[in-house]
């Protein structure tokens, strides 16, 4: 009995030290399916750009909405012509840069580690890629959808970091000869907590219950 409540003892530590190690539960995922994204989120906020505090054409200096900070390469518009739910998706400007590059960035809250939202490439034979990044401009995760139909938002970005937060992304389509309003962003889901096992904190405790409740046992023997 003493036996097995030194080996109670011992896996309880040991994963109470699992517990405070930064890295030991650190993951970053990246998502194609918004089902599989919902699955492993939870409480996450959504930005439809309804409420964008703009009105249809350039926003040349971007915008804040629901702590969200968008910019572009070229200019913002909330475009009213195609969106996935709503009126409103965000898109870039009409003319692109020299580098040809079609680029939407987003600041997002302290604390984010989810996000993910759904594109559209207009019909344009490109897709859409989606780069995260950490406060310190160190990279954590990339996924690209594939082409999509016009209007048709079939293609979903998403990813989660469970270890360093999400401080910023970036919505990129690459191509020759590109112009016009590319590619658009609707739907945005993100926020700070992405849950989909137990913590391990959790499993620690739970490993001094059993531990405790091993030794309890065998002093109530002894007591008999």
């Amino acid at each position: 009995m003493k036996k097995l409540v030194r080996r109670g003892l011992a896996l309880a530590c040991l994963l109470a030290a699992n517990a405070v190690t930064p890295s030991a539960s650190a993951v970053v995922m990246t998502f194609n399916n918004f089902a599989d994204f919902q699955a492993a989120t939870q409480g996450l906020t959504v930005e439809t750009f309804d409420g964008a505090p703009w009105v249809d054409g350039s926003n040349p200096d971007g915008t804040v909405s629901l702590g969200l900070t968008w910019t572009a390469e070229t200019d913002l518009f909330a475009d009213t012509s195609v969106s996935r739910s709503g009126t409103r998706s965000i898109s870039d400007g009409e003319i692109p840069p020299s580098d040809n590059l079609e680029q939407i960035n987003a600041e997002l809250p302290l604390g984010t580690r989810a996000i993910g939202a759904f594109v559209d490439t207009f019909g344009e034979n490109h897709g859409v890629r989606m780069t995260a990044s950490s406060q310190s401009d160190s990279l954590l995760g990339v996924v690209e959808g594939p082409m999509t139909a016009a209007g048709s938002f079939s293609s979903f970005l998403g990813i989660i970091s469970t270890g360093i937060p999400i401080a910023r992304v970036s919505f990129v389509i690459d191509g020759d000869d590109i112009t016009g309003n590319n590619f658009a962003v609707d739907d945005v889901h993100f926020g700070q907590v992405a849950v989909a096992v137990p913590e391990p904190t959790t499993m620690a405790l739970f490993g001094v219950g059993l531990a405790g409740l091993g030794f309890a046992r065998h002093r109530k023997g002894r007591s008999m």
